[in-house]
């Protein structure tokens, strides 16, 4: 009964896609309509977790990981003289209104911990579902990430060998690079594309910002879980694969 209390629950959310984990326990895998509000959504993710922990596991810390559609990756526009960490926090919020066309108060935006030039930002209103699910649920909050950020903070992705990270989900595809000129990223939407088209729209991105795609750590993360990936990240570590190269 004690051990409830210090373990983990783990939720990872994309567009038509939960995958709910308790403690040590299997994995549940939750296909959800895209036409489902984040409440009701939520909901089914409910019956899952009563169905895994029951009642006496309630309490549990949860742990939250969003995909990339979800929450993107924001490099802060700034002027060359805001550096410091305070500068940048103030315009984050400006420029993840400016890349999704909405106001400021629809979206809730965090700066990355590792890069103040860098933030994510995702729906105000899911986050705020997601904040009353939990309550609701008696969980208690421990974090909510995006699934790139913990990707670019693996051993595989601070090897000097990569400059650039290819994150790929079933609701889309991620790039994340570190320019000459700062931060870039962009998001992709898998819409039924081939891999070969998916492939040639991110040589085309790569070669925009002047990264060579040797340099491009290519990763996938995917619902089944199997041996974790040397070097990959240790969150959901069973779920990460490296992409498989389409050809030319």
């Amino acid at each position: 009964m004690l051990s409830a209390w210090f373990e983990y629950t783990d939720l990872y959310l994309a567009q038509g896609l939960a995958i709910l984990k308790v403690g040590a326990r299997p994995c549940k895998v939750i296909d959800l309509p895209t036409t489902l509000s984040w409440d009701k959504a939520l909901l089914r993710v409910s019956e899952a977790l009563h169905e895994t922990q029951g009642l006496k596991y309630r309490r549990a810390r949860l742990r939250v990981m969003l995909s990339g559609a979800l929450c993107q990756a924001i490099p802060i526009q700034a002027p060359q003289d805001a550096r410091n960490w305070n500068d940048l926090h103030q315009l984050l919020p400006m420029s993840a209104s400016s890349l999704f066309g909405v106001a400021p108060d629809q979206l809730r935006c965090v700066q990355e911990a590792g890069c103040a030039a860098i933030g994510a930002a995702s729906s105000a209103h899911l986050v705020q579902a997601l904040e009353s699910w939990t309550t609701l649920s008696k969980l208690k909050l421990h974090s909510i990430q995006p699934s790139w950020s913990i990707a670019s903070q693996c051993k595989l992705a601070r090897s000097s060998t990569f400059s650039a990270l290819q994150l790929t989900e079933r609701d889309g595809i991620t790039l994340l690079s570190q320019t000459q000129s700062g931060w870039v990223s962009c998001h992709m939407p898998q819409v039924g594309q081939t891999p070969e088209i998916e492939a040639a729209k991110v040589r085309r991105q790569l070669t925009g910002w002047g990264v060579e795609e040797s340099r491009l750590l290519k990763l996938d993360f995917v619902a089944a879980s199997a041996t974790p990936l040397q070097g990959g990240p240790t969150l959901w570590a069973g779920h990460w694969r490296q992409h498989a190269t389409a050809a030319h």
